[in-house]
């Protein structure tokens, strides 16, 4: 029987990709805003492409906070992609100051370019490594350290607990890649465009 997967489409940016990629995978995808579907899935992903303050926004239009909440609560995987890690987070400074999920403890901050040269550049754009701080996490199985994966932000996040699977150096910063708290994973770069390393990523998550 194939694994099934429910994507939230929140007018958050293309998820054609996402979906393509899990489709890829043999696995049998769903693209929702219903808040019953959200509910009642096997396992999760909001994925996310623009502002922090458009995703919150859009998720309380589409009444899917209490279901997103509901879900975590029955113990099953919920993967955060991008803009959707960052909104697992208690709260952005994009834009202004703007309150998230609060599954994970922390705040979302943006690269400050402190680089005189312009050799660093906001918002990173394109491929960097991710180094392994925990080996622990399933979401990684089969990930090489210092492995490339794909990013596109200008924000990232910075938790208090203790939570970093891995992390990543953008302009003498080393912020957190991929995270995971129990049944929550988030990752910062886009798995669906970080070619068959990333499609792991993805397997992984369908394990877990």
């Amino acid at each position: 029987m194939k694994k099934k997967i429910t994507i939230i489409d929140y007018d958050m940016g293309n998820i054609f990709n996402i979906f393509k990629s899990f489709e890829k995978l043999d696995c049998e995808a769903e693209l929702t805003n219903e808040p019953e579907k959200v509910l009642n899935a096997e396992r999760l992903v909001l994925p996310g492409v623009g502002s922090f303050e458009n995703g919150i926004n859009n998720l309380k239009k589409y009444k899917l906070i209490d279901a997103i909440n509901n879900y975590i609560l029955k113990s099953r995987p919920l993967l955060g992609i991008c803009v959707g890690m960052q909104l697992l987070m208690n709260k952005s400074f994009e834009n202004g100051e703007h309150f998230g999920l609060n599954l994970i403890k922390g705040d979302v901050i943006k690269f400050e370019n402190k680089n005189s040269d312009n050799k660093v550049k906001v918002p990173q754009i394109g491929w960097n490594n991710i180094n392994i701080k925990n080996m622990n996490s399933k979401i990684i199985s089969d990930i090489k350290d210092n492995e490339y994966m794909y990013f596109l932000h200008s924000y990232y996040v910075k938790p208090i607990e203790n939570v970093i699977i891995t992390q990543t150096n953008y302009g003498g910063v080393e912020y957190c890649s991929i995270l995971q708290k129990n049944n929550i994973i988030g990752v910062q770069f886009h798995p669906e465009r970080s070619t068959k390393e990333g499609l792991k990523i993805l397997n992984n998550f369908l394990k877990i």
